[in-house]
């Protein structure tokens, strides 16, 4: 196709304009999260979904029940049970299954005290015994995602919030109830995460 003469600089005009916001749109949607991802398709109402392995416990609040585990934060490759915590605080188990960085683990639904997963799992249920977890509060003011917590409990505990751009505030590590705090500036929803360490 030709171009007149005297549509030159409009046309180079447009393909800046347009360069311009292809460079914008890359920018802006390139932050992501590397991050296990737990998904509750049932719709069950949980307070907080999580993986328990053998050395930890980790849970996470989100308000969107999308649940975000960060690579950063547990053991890449190891053995886990999905964990869920209800609104009344009854804990449901999945069957073990070995679980990666960037995982999407699906939860279909709960049965008695069992999680139900579409993912594969080998059949191997363990006892958890998770510390009482209805002193985490979690709040978005001023800009501004917070979070605190405490448990009367002899395991270590560590507090995390994932704010904008998928920034971590993490606390310091404590137990026995004493309390922590983590904070960050706000995305777009509330997401926290308990860490207990087990050994």
């Amino acid at each position: 196709m030709k171009i007149k003469r005297s549509n030159k600089p409009l046309f180079l005009l447009i393909a800046l304009i347009a360069l311009a916001s292809l460079i914008y749109l890359t920018k802006t949607n390139s932050k992501k999260i590397e991050a296990l991802i737990i998904e509750d398709l049932g719709k069950n109402k949980f307070s907080a979904v999580g993986i328990a392995s053998k050395s930890e416990i980790l849970l996470c609040k989100d308000e969107e029940d999308k649940y975000l585990i960060p690579n950063s934060v547990f053991k890449n490759g190891e053995l886990y049970n999905i964990i869920a915590v209800d609104e009344n605080g009854k804990v449901y188990i999945s069957e073990s299954l070995k679980i990666s960085e960037n995982d999407i683990i699906k939860i279909k639904s709960k049965e008695d005290d069992k999680l139900l997963l579409e993912n594969k799992t080998n059949g191997q249920r363990e006892n958890i015994n998770l510390p009482d977890i209805s002193n985490w509060i979690v709040t978005k003011e001023r800009g501004s995602i917070s979070a605190n917590f405490a448990a009367d409990t002899d395991l270590e505990y560590t507090l995390y919030v994932i704010g904008k751009d998928y920034g971590i505030g993490i606390s310091d590590k404590k137990s026995k109830g004493e309390k922590v705090f983590a904070s960050w500036e706000a995305g777009k929803s509330m997401i926290s995460l308990v860490k207990f360490k087990l050994k």
